[in-house]
């Protein structure tokens, strides 16, 4: 399973597998793409007091522009390297996008100017069809609890109660 940092993702990226996305807040970004890699398990903020903890940004760069580097950089607190590269996700491999919004950067910037923004996606790759398998069995799932036990009322109250009753089938990776 590897972790990617990238300022933009492209259909390519997936290549033959399903992807799923969605937004994600800095916060959590950050906890995919940085992790202890020494010292004792202890908050973030304590590095700041000396201890010996060390973080780092274990998740590999795929972000090919300089400022947009030094800006994602600010950002996350480390350093992302530039490393202009193309890749294809493979089933379990995550990728955290940092996509700039805003007008074009000004050469050398490393703070995010007036008017613009970074918004954080995560893209989960799975094998293909995972998706739709998990839909097909959602389906056969529903299907089977209307012929065992509830009566005729209509697909709408059947998915609720069956959300309600068994909401584990409905969690993200499922049927992984």
């Amino acid at each position: 399973m590897a972790v990617y940092l990238s300022n933009a993702f492209s259909l390519q990226m997936q290549g033959e597998n399903d992807c799923t996305t969605r937004k994600c807040s800095l916060e959590e970004a950050k906890s995919v793409i940085i992790n202890l890699v020494s010292g004792p398990y202890i908050d973030r903020e304590s590095e700041k007091d000396g201890s010996d903890a060390v973080y780092e940004l274990t998740a590999q760069s795929c972000v090919g522009h300089a400022d947009v580097a030094a800006v994602l950089s600010e950002l996350v607190g480390f350093t992302v390297p530039v490393n202009r590269v193309s890749i294809t996700l493979q089933p379990e491999d995550t990728l955290i996008v940092g996509q700039y919004i805003g007008p074009r950067l000004p050469e050398g910037c490393s703070v995010l100017p007036e008017g613009a923004r970074i918004d954080w996606y995560l893209v989960s790759c799975r094998k293909t069809g995972a998706v739709a398998n998990l839909d097909e069995m959602r389906k056969d799932f529903y299907h089977a609890a209307a012929d065992m036990e509830w009566p005729n009322i209509g697909e709408k109250k059947l998915r609720e109660a069956t959300k309600k009753h068994f909401p584990q089938f409905f969690e993200e990776h499922a049927f992984d």
